[in-house]
């Protein structure tokens, strides 16, 4: 049975590629094939699709281990936004990981920034 609190952004084990679309469809309560015609379908816009899977790739957490991305990842900044905002990591990783690519490197300015003047991380709050 779901909790409430599960994280809905992560990867699913046993997907196709890296989990992604299965993942998401689990949580999101959709069916995985309309995410996979999706981003065929995005694959024909430019390359769009395949940027969004590799950063969601990289960004989401595995669904069989949450706690690994509570891990720190380059200078934590995004760890720290999500506990601050009681949001979820994963989703705040691909959020900024997607300015990133589009921002033309305006999100690196921007993180290291955040790093320097946001509170850091309180060790007795949890996601």
């Amino acid at each position: 049975m779901k909790n409430s609190l599960d994280p809905v952004w992560v990867r699913a084990t046993g997907g196709w590629v890296a989990g992604v679309f299965k993942g998401i469809a689990e949580n999101f309560g959709i069916k995985v094939w309309i995410l996979r015609a999706a981003y065929l379908i995005t694959l024909f816009c430019f390359g769009v699709g395949f940027i969004v899977y590799l950063i969601l790739a990289i960004a989401l957490p595995r669904k069989d281990d949450p706690e690994l991305g509570l891990q720190r990842k380059f200078l934590g900044v995004c760890k720290n936004l999500a506990i601050q905002n009681n949001s979820e990591v994963g989703f705040v990783r691909f959020a900024f990981c997607l300015f990133a690519v589009f921002s033309l490197g305006a999100a690196f300015i921007v993180y290291v920034v955040l790093y320097f003047v946001m509170p850091k991380e309180d060790a007795s709050k949890k996601i």
